[in-house]
């Protein structure tokens, strides 16, 4: 279902398909790296090749970013716009300060304060989301929507899910762990992930290449209409 959104948003908008690329490709990876905390506390799914990491998990994460990274900008017409001034982030530094950093606080807040992964997960991708938003305050409407979007995604796509499979959640996830609240069948920390990480991806690009997110006006979305057509 994930896949079906990404390639209707890779084709919605020719401007930010290098934006979706980089970052799905990019952060992809992550998905398989999540799974040694999450497996171990969080859900237990079957996968193709057994109870094990897999394709999927890569997969999942590379829609996901996706999608999270440039929903709100297909919704609310925004566009990607150089800054005045140059950036003086070496992209490869930033991007890579943020996965190191986000391990780091992850196996601290799992393995020295006992944390639930999935609330590690949360709690370290919201740091970035506001660490984000401290260095630059003109992303607070991104991360907003962002996170808002994403969880609304994460929603819906369970909500099909839930559908055709009722019992799910109840034979992958590990419910004695988690807070026990649920919204339409739904685990709320998986809600709260989708909000968490659309809140850290709806920005990201812009702040790791110094750009800025802005609004389109009249007479420029006609002109890029035309261009899209």
């Amino acid at each position: 279902m994930l896949s079906i959104l990404w390639i209707l948003l890779y084709l919605a908008r020719k401007d930010l398909r290098r934006k979706m690329l980089w970052l799905s490709i990019t952060l992809g990876f992550l998905g398989p790296i999540g799974e040694v905390w999450f497996l171990r506390d969080y859900w237990q799914p079957q996968i193709f090749f057994g109870r094990s990491i897999g394709l999927e998990d890569y997969l999942f994460m590379f829609f996901i970013t996706g999608i999270a990274c440039v929903l709100h900008q297909v919704v609310f017409n925004f566009k990607i716009s150089p800054r005045i001034t140059k950036s003086a982030h070496n992209p490869a530094v930033v991007i890579s300060s943020i996965i190191i950093g986000s391990i780091v606080l992850a196996n601290i807040l799992v393995f020295v304060f006992k944390m639930n992964s999935m609330y590690a997960g949360i709690v370290t991708m919201i740091s970035i989301a506001v660490t984000i938003v401290f260095v630059r305050r003109d992303f607070v409407v991104d991360c907003l929507l962002g996170g808002l979007l994403t969880s609304a995604v994460m929603f819906i796509g369970y909500m099909t899910i839930l559908s055709i499979y009722p019992e799910l959640i109840h034979r992958w996830w590990l419910i004695k762990n988690l807070s026990g609240v649920m919204i339409r069948g739904i685990p709320m920390e998986e809600l709260l992930w989708g909000f968490a990480f659309g809140a850290m991806m709806g920005p990201l690009y812009e702040f790791i290449f110094g750009h800025s997110i802005e609004k389109r006006g009249p007479k420029e979305q006609r002109a890029f209409l035309k261009t899209q057509t």
